[in-house]
């Protein structure tokens, strides 16, 4: 598949996605970026390493966004705390240049996709208990695979 039917592909996915949906995809793709990151690392790619912890960070960004405190309560503060120091785990494994702080965020990542997948399994929707603000992400830019 091109770069461009592949970018077609996911804005047509972030477009009809819910809630919940784009929570898994921020999941999803910080968990990519996270692999391809460790790939990089190994193989001695510097830029690659630097650029696909930056897309990684970008997804925890976009996450951190959209917590709505207001609603969300102690559960929208923990999510706050636990993205701060997955991104602080990114920042310690881009500096440093080791594999270990990665693996533990990508083993994180995991607990939370899985989590966020069952809590509303097939519901087509979002329950309101849950901390979300908004509706759709600010920026696609924070889902893009290429580039």
């Amino acid at each position: 598949m091109s770069i461009h039917a592949s970018n077609a592909y996911l804005e047509g996915r972030v477009l009809a996605a819910d809630r919940l949906e784009l929570v898994c995809m921020l999941y999803e793709h910080a968990l990519d970026s996270i692999g391809r990151a460790r790939a990089c690392l190994r193989s001695g790619d510097i830029a690659g390493r630097s650029g696909h912890i930056t897309r990684a960070q970008a997804a925890l960004l976009e996450l951190q966004s959209s917590l709505d405190h207001q609603r969300g309560g102690p559960l929208s503060r923990n999510l706050l705390t636990l993205y701060e120091y997955l991104d602080a785990k990114l920042v310690e494994a881009h500096i440093l240049q080791r594999e270990e702080p990665l693996a533990e965020a990508a083993r994180l990542l995991s607990s939370l996709l899985e989590g966020w997948r069952e809590c509303c399994p097939d519901t087509g929707g979002v329950p309101e208990t849950l901390p979300l603000a908004a509706a759709e992400p600010r920026s696609q830019e924070a889902l893009s695979w290429a580039g």
